[in-house]
């Protein structure tokens, strides 16, 4: 179960991200943007992953850090929940609790 330090702890990346975004003149992006970018990120968590399990990749994925891109998919995932105007850890808890009630087996 999350607790509420883990909530705020959440709420605080979220913060920050947005403040970044606002530095960065990310803020502006429509939403669709902001999705545009987060599936580029998730394609480039998978060319890691495809580096780490030995599959072929060239050059450039060779290059890949699956921590890096797993932390951009994190930022990118984050500034579009803030352009939105979603609250990551409200969603999270109450998906969560969501999810306690479901059967997973």
């Amino acid at each position: 179960q999350l607790s509420n330090d883990d909530l705020r702890a959440l709420k605080s990346i979220q913060a920050y991200i947005w403040r970044i975004n606002l530095e960065r003149g990310f803020n502006t992006e429509d939403l669709s943007k902001k999705m545009l970018m987060l599936t580029e990120e998730v394609g480039e968590v998978a060319r890691a992953i495809r580096k780490l399990e030995g599959l072929k990749f060239d050059e450039i994925t060779s290059e890949s850090d699956l921590a890096e891109e797993i932390a951009d998919v994190f930022i990118v995932l984050l500034g579009l929940a803030s352009a939105a105007q979603i609250d990551v850890a409200k969603a999270v808890k109450l998906k969560e609790e969501k999810n306690q009630k479901r059967s997973w087996k």
